[in-house]
């Protein structure tokens, strides 16, 4: 529940820097992980028997199946919760694979969730002074150090986040 509370506050502090809705930034915030504490089991059955759209989808049901909980999160907002904007249930939704199409308001969930006051690897607080004056600089180094961090577990990486990372650092 702290996290959430923390990606709640980011989101809306950093949505008033960028001049972004606040209350719509906070909104997805606070329902982004709603889905989080699923088992992997659950978290398969729910995208299967909703249909919703995963890319890679068998990828992460056998490697990561928590990365379901983004797009799962953002079916039980609107479900649950009635949460109709559609831009907030997408920015749920990407919030945890990422995406190669991410509006500035997707961005700012993305960068709030990775970069809430709650998290303290070690470049932490420099990327958060990013965020404050350079939404799209947060979202790129946001991306790169969620990468290098899979690689440097020896986690298979999805091929989505892969597509995303090659987007935003591409060769030359």
């Amino acid at each position: 529940m702290a996290h959430v509370l923390a990606v709640t506050l980011m989101a809306g502090h950093l949505a008033r820097r960028h001049g972004l809705d606040p209350v719509r930034a906070r909104l997805a915030g606070a329902l982004h992980d709603s889905a989080r504490a699923w088992p992997d089991a659950r978290l398969i059955r729910y995208v299967r028997s909703r249909r919703i759209p995963v890319p890679d989808f068998d990828f992460i049901r056998r490697n990561q199946p928590v990365l379901l909980h983004g797009p799962v999160s953002a079916d039980v907002a609107r479900k649950k919760f009635g949460v109709k904007d559609r831009e907030v249930l997408s920015a749920i939704a990407k919030h945890s694979l990422g995406s190669v199409r991410m509006t500035r308001f997707e961005k700012l969930v993305y960068v709030a969730d990775f970069l809430s006051h709650d998290r303290s690897f070690k470049d932490a607080p420099r990327l958060r002074r990013l965020a404050a004056r350079d939404l799209d600089g947060a979202y790129r180094e946001s991306v790169r150090q969620k990468l290098r961090f899979l690689v440097d577990r020896g986690v298979p990486i999805p091929p989505e986040c892969v597509r995303v990372y090659n987007s935003l650092f591409p060769p030359g």
